[in-house]
Parts: C-alpha cells; structure tokens; sequence
C-alpha cells in the first residue's frame, strides 16, 4: 500500500466521490480493499470499484512501434452515469499513462510506487496530489486543466 493512502482518502472524500478502478481481478481487488482496511471505513468511502472486466485493448501508435494495452475508457461511466459523472467533473489519477489514451483530458499521472523500506520514507506523491486536488475541487471544468503538469506551482483553473 502506498505511504500515505488513508490521509489521501480521507482529505480528498470531502470533495470528490471516490471510485477503484483496478486491473487486477475481481477477487484480488476485493481482497486488497478488506485488507488493507479500506473498506468499510469511518473516514471515507467508495461510490464504486471496477475491475479489469470494465477495461479493453486498444492498439496505440509510437514512434517506436505499434503497441497493444489496456484502457479505463471512462465514457462507460459518463454513458451509464450521465445525471451525475461527465468529461467536466472527472478525474482519472493513474500510474500507467496508457489508461488514460480515450480520456486524455480526464488523466492525472502519477509516478508509480514500487514496494522497498527507502520508497515507504521517500514517497510523498499521495501528500502533494492531495494539495493539488483540494486546490482545484471547485474548478468548473476539469477538462480545461492541464493536469499532466499538476505537480508545478503555475496550473491554471
């Protein structure tokens, strides 16, 4: 589990709905939440969890070569869930910077976090993307951020 997970939850549940989207299996997923203590919890809560089965492959272009991975297509969302999620009130925090191929504007990249006793004392990326999402909880319209550059002072809501 990533240092700092629980503080991060709980400060951004005050302004965001909260949702997993894994793509790890169903069974895998339910057990991390119930171990790690994420669910139930008095401090915070989930509004959904998706799998891997909500995902699907996609085949994107490098100058490198063609590639095929998966995607977290949030249109699934905003289609099933239009009266209260859109492309204007979504945000999309993810390790894997190919997830967000079909909502690019929706994306938050993080770095990814690789288990050692060094990354648990150095690792402060929940702690600074706490403060950037608590600075921009009232903007009008998520899609207008850049938010690939969300760890620099000048962003502009």
């Amino acid at each position: 589990m990533r240092p700092g997970l629980y503080d991060f939850l709980r400060n951004i549940y005050k302004y965001y709905n909260i949702a997993i989207w894994s793509a790890t299996a169903w069974t895998w997923l339910e057990i991390k939440l119930f171990e790690f203590g994420l669910v139930p919890h008095p401090k915070f809560r989930f509004i959904f969890a998706l799998d891997r089965l909500s995902m699907f492959n996609v085949k994107s272009a490098f100058p490198s070569g063609n590639t095929v991975h998966t995607v977290k297509p949030l249109q699934a969302i905003w289609k099933n869930f239009s009266q209260t999620f859109s492309e204007r009130n979504t945000l999309h925090v993810d390790d894997i910077p190919g997830n967000f191929a079909l909502n690019i504007y929706s994306g938050i990249p993080i770095k990814p976090f690789r288990y050692s006793p060094e990354a648990v004392r150095n690792d402060r990326e929940l702690y600074y993307l706490s403060k950037y999402l608590v600075d921009i909880h009232d903007a009008s319209d998520f899609s207008k951020i850049d938010h690939t550059k969300w760890r620099s002072k000048d962003i502009t809501i």
